[in-house]
């Protein structure tokens, strides 16, 4: 794998997210190795010896593995490299929950189950589109497993989902398992709570998303419920 100024596609978003996780800011994740990725990955060559031409080859993604996440292979090619599995945007079974969430998330979080199952992992989502309702109440729930009200988390806005593993046909919340997550959304180019200063490891969402203040704002301009959601869904995702 190659990738170079004027490059797009998925492989591209998972070089911008591991750059973010390295603390690098100054571009977007969208795909797209423009000027500014370019600019990054040069600082980076150079910082560590190598030739700063700014294109992504074998050592360049070497050193990106090394810095990022050293015991996991991000990039390193393999004898049969990981293919993110295209899908049809059906929905498996044991997945209703992404029937509400926006379709680009649905497809992503698709293909993270794909690659679990070639793993060996069971994965099955537990939340997707949460109403402010919902919200609300699991806000008051105690013990406290939320400290966001209706309108302050992504799911209320069908931009995130949670998954868990299941073993021995119950729900394991062993957090050695949910590191994998990580490692999966970096592939599909989805945003892992586990990144987070307060880490959520089974929360997954699309990248590039505002702070909730500006979906909450442009809910209630359209009128809220479905009406909101899909005016979020329009002006920040598309697709």
């Amino acid at each position: 794998m190659i990738l170079k100024l004027g490059v797009t596609g998925p492989d591209v978003v998972n070089l911008e997210l591991v750059l973010q996780g390295l603390g690098f800011t100054g571009f977007d994740v969208d795909g797209n190795f423009d000027n500014k990725t370019e600019n990054v990955i040069k600082y980076i060559q150079k910082a560590h010896g190598l030739t700063n031409d700014g294109v992504v080859g074998e050592k360049t993604l070497a050193l990106l593995d090394s810095l990022y996440e050293p015991f996991i292979a991000n990039f390193a090619v393999k004898e049969t490299p990981v293919v993110v599995p295209v899908v049809d945007g059906s929905v498996p079974t044991g997945s209703e929950e992404l029937t509400e969430v926006h379709p680009i998330l649905a497809r992503k979080v698709i293909q993270i189950i794909e690659l679990a199952k070639r793993e060996g992992y069971n994965v099955t989502v537990t939340q997707g589109l949460r109403t402010f309702a919902e919200q609300d109440k699991l806000f008051k729930k105690r013990p406290r497993v939320t400290k966001a009200r209706g309108g302050q988390s992504y799911h209320n806005y069908g931009v995130a989902a949670d998954l868990a593993f299941v073993v021995n046909g119950k729900i394991s919340w062993d957090e050695k398992l949910y590191k994998n997550i990580g490692r999966w959304a970096s592939q599909v180019g989805l945003t892992w709570g586990g990144n987070w200063k307060f880490i959520d490891y089974p929360h997954l969402q699309l990248a590039s998303m505002p702070g909730v203040g500006q979906l909450l704002a442009t809910y209630n301009k359209a009128g809220g419920n479905n009406a909101g959601v899909k005016a979020v869904w329009n002006k920040f995702v598309g697709g």
